[in-house]
């Protein structure tokens, strides 16, 4: 945008059900959003926040929470996006997830763990064990709601880790055969189970119980996040915007 003060660095997106793009843009300390007008005009707007954002997630119908500098910033969308409270933490937290319109999933690097708080700030528990006492997470990064479960990718443990609300395993996914996940990034759950990865240069789609179906888009220099909404993909590039994918009969692939 004309008055960046920085070249943009998209953290994270969120593909909306009317189709706008909303991007926290982490240099720039924005929240970003790219649409289409009533009469069919391209539309850029853009929210000033206070600290550099890094995740994005969808709280409920026009409401969005975006994570900063030991807050939770939850934003109203119109035409236009405006800042309707901050709410403070104690932590730093990068991606999140809702799991209900007052509760949301929050990753932390340290220590490394998912964090479930209210949109008070209260927090209602912490995942970072199993029920042998085993850490779950080395380095969790992006998280992504998959029904009533979690979905978290791992940068140092180089893997995808799926957890119900309470943090009892459901599996692990490091890699396919012949080839390991050496560089996870932003994970999202479709509404009928799919789950889009991104691995290094490429978009992976794996099933809901952790199996990889196909590669879906590969080499795609600078991939970093992804989200998809009724069969539009999108991904985010570092330097060079977001493409957009059309996912051809989701029930097939």
């Amino acid at each position: 945008m004309p008055d960046d003060m920085y070249e943009p660095y998209i953290k994270d997106i969120l593909l909306l059900e009317d189709g706008s793009l909303v991007a926290t843009d982490n240099k720039n300390k924005s929240l970003k959003m790219a649409g289409v007008s009533d009469l069919g005009d391209p539309t850029l707007v853009r929210l000033h926040l206070k600290t550099q954002p890094w995740g994005v997630a969808k709280l409920q119908v026009n409401v969005i929470a975006v994570t900063g500098h030991q807050c939770v910033y939850i934003v109203t969308k119109t035409e236009e996006l405006h800042l309707q409270s901050t709410v403070r933490t104690r932590k730093d937290y990068w991606s999140l997830t809702a799991l209900s319109p007052i509760n949301l999933a929050l990753t932390c690097k340290f220590p490394p763990s998912i964090d479930v708080i209210d949109i008070t700030g209260r927090k209602l528990r912490t995942i970072d064990t199993d029920g042998s006492g085993n850490p779950l997470f080395q380095v969790p990064q992006y998280i992504s709601g998959l029904y009533d479960k979690v979905l978290v990718s791992d940068r140092d443990a180089r893997t995808l880790t799926c957890v119900d609300q309470h943090g009892g395993p459901v599996f692990t996914f490091p890699g396919d055969l012949g080839q390991d996940l050496a560089e996870p990034k932003s994970v999202c759950a479709s509404k009928n189970g799919r789950v889009f990865l991104v691995q290094g240069e490429e978009v992976w789609l794996l099933t809901g119980e952790g199996k990889l179906v196909n590669k879906l888009i590969r080499e795609v220099g600078g991939a970093r996040a992804v989200s998809e909404e009724n069969g539009t993909l999108c991904v985010a590039i570092d330097g060079k915007g977001v493409a957009y994918y059309k996912v051809i009969d989701m029930n097939s692939v």
